[in-house]
């Protein structure tokens, strides 16, 4: 893993390295190793509250992931909403960077069959995903970030339509961006592939 040789340069320098292990062994639902590694990160930034707030989501992010894995519901909830304020103050509350909270907000709470609250976040993430499109402003969206709104567009179908059958409320509006993300994706693989090897 990139992050295990990256430990080896970076430990008890930078918050990164911690974050970095806690998603691999998250990818690997090795949940103790995420708590250990996640609360190394977390003991960093106390020591260093100049680190960013980006850092901070992710912490936040990760945390609520295992301990949705875990099922505390409501705790995971917490940390989601830390997550969408930290993302906020970063790049704003209607930008793809916090949707990504939204979702998984969404996914949580569907979690706890609480269906009202969760069609509405998993609305609000459509609706931000959909205008950003609208607004032919795709090339502003990171490989990264677009496989996490991939995983989340695809996460908050499987609720909806378990939810409502396979015509669901926000059918039409997510899988129009789901089409359009993954038009753009696989475009961009083919230039990858056709793109000449640098010398």
């Amino acid at each position: 893993m990139h992050a295990l040789s990256y430990r080896k340069e970076s430990f008890c320098t930078s918050e990164e390295p911690y974050i970095l292990l806690a998603e691999a062994y998250l990818g690997l639902f090795d949940l103790n190793q995420v708590y250990f590694f996640l609360s190394k990160a977390e003991c960093f930034i106390m020591k260093n509250p100049g680190i960013s707030n980006i850092q901070k989501s992710r912490i936040h992010r990760n945390y609520g992931k295992l301990l949705s894995i875990q099922g505390l519901c409501d705790s995971a909830r917490q940390e989601f909403s830390k997550d969408v304020y930290m993302s906020s103050l970063q790049y704003g509350p209607e930008s793809v960077e916090a949707s990504i909270g939204y979702a998984l907000m969404a996914n949580v709470l569907g979690m706890q069959q609480r269906g009202v609250a969760c069609d509405a976040f998993a609305q609000r993430f459509v609706e931000i995903w959909k205008k950003l499109l609208d607004k032919n402003q795709r090339g502003s969206i990171s490989d990264i970030l677009l496989k996490d709104g991939m995983d989340a567009l695809k996460s908050i179908r499987i609720m909806q339509e378990n939810r409502y059958g396979v015509s669901y409320p926000l059918q039409r509006d997510l899988e129009g961006v789901m089409m359009t993300l993954e038009s753009d994706f696989w475009s961009n693989e083919d230039e990858e592939i056709r793109a000449p090897p640098q010398e």
